[in-house]
């Protein structure tokens, strides 16, 4: 009783994971189970990011000769169940884990990714705008490839796993765990700079006779990109040549890096510039 338990349990699992099985047996039940792991993707096969009982799971399966002995003995000793009831509420979560695993790593890259554009995932049209505006701007093969991505990206599986590929430089039948963390790394490396170009196309058109600056600050959701154009007669020239050599000196006499001189300068500017529109607003 027990037995015909777990062969139903085995089918209702496999059912709800897109799997359907009406295993009648040991061999059909343990041949399901099999059929299941090997059509994972190539990373979830291979993958350490998943719980013990998962990862334990999906080897004893890859492995599997004996279907009464892996359903009955080897899987029943893995979860520490050998009654029906127990056995199947007990393998649901791990079979669960491992049909779930790729979608929710792809997921998480995407989330990330949106989240370092400073993108809304429910308007991805918006960023298709975006990108096409810089596309083919940095004259960097990788960042211009991003960008094109980003012109056709709407959500889907594929999508996501074309941005993926660029960042990890290799197809996903080839993508290890190193992989995915280095991916990561580098869509955030995309991002930023795909929002640094953002801000120099704001101001690469404007008039002979204006000024104009940009700034991308931070990183990530906490970016802030800000570009202002603006006129000036000639009769404010010489002050403002004359305050920028006061404030360089300023800066220059604190005696630190340049780079941090710079920093301070840039989120200087950009609090005037937000000051200004939050009096105004």
């Amino acid at each position: 009783e027990d037995k015909a338990k777990i062969l139903r349990g085995i089918s209702q699992i496999l059912s709800e994971i897109g799997r359907g099985s009406a295993a009648q047996d040991p061999l059909e039940a343990a041949r399901a189970l099999v059929s299941m792991v090997l059509s994972l993707p190539a990373w979830s096969q291979r993958t350490q990011r998943l719980s013990h009982e998962a990862r334990v799971i999906r080897d004893t399966l890859h492995r599997a000769s004996d279907p009464h002995k892996v359903l009955f003995v080897d899987l029943a000793s893995i979860l520490g169940k050998g009654a029906g009831a127990g056995y199947i509420k007990a393998l649901r979560g791990p079979l669960h884990e491992l049909a779930n695993a790729y979608g929710d790593m792809l997921d998480k890259i995407e989330s990330t990714m949106l989240d370092a554009l400073d993108a809304p995932p429910d308007d991805l049209s918006s960023l298709r705008d975006r990108a096409d505006t810089v596309a083919q701007a940095t004259g960097d093969l990788r960042q211009d490839a991003f960008a094109a991505y980003l012109l056709r990206h709407d959500g889907s599986r594929a999508s996501i796993e074309a941005i993926l590929s660029l960042a990890a430089n290799k197809p996903p039948r080839e993508w290890s765990d190193r992989d995915i963390d280095a991916a990561l790394l580098e869509v955030a490396k995309f991002s930023l700079r795909f929002r640094q170009a953002e801000a120099l196309m704001a101001v690469r058109g404007r008039k002979p006779t204006s000024d104009a600056f940009a700034v991308v600050i931070g990183a990530g959701a906490s970016a802030q990109t800000f570009s202002r154009q603006f006129d000036l007669s000639e009769r404010h020239r010489v002050t403002v040549e004359n305050l920028a050599d006061e404030i360089a000196a300023g800066l220059v006499a604190k005696g630190l890096k340049t780079e941090v001189l710079l920093a301070a300068l840039a989120r200087a500017g950009l609090r005037l510039a937000t000051d200004e529109e939050t009096e105004r607003g």
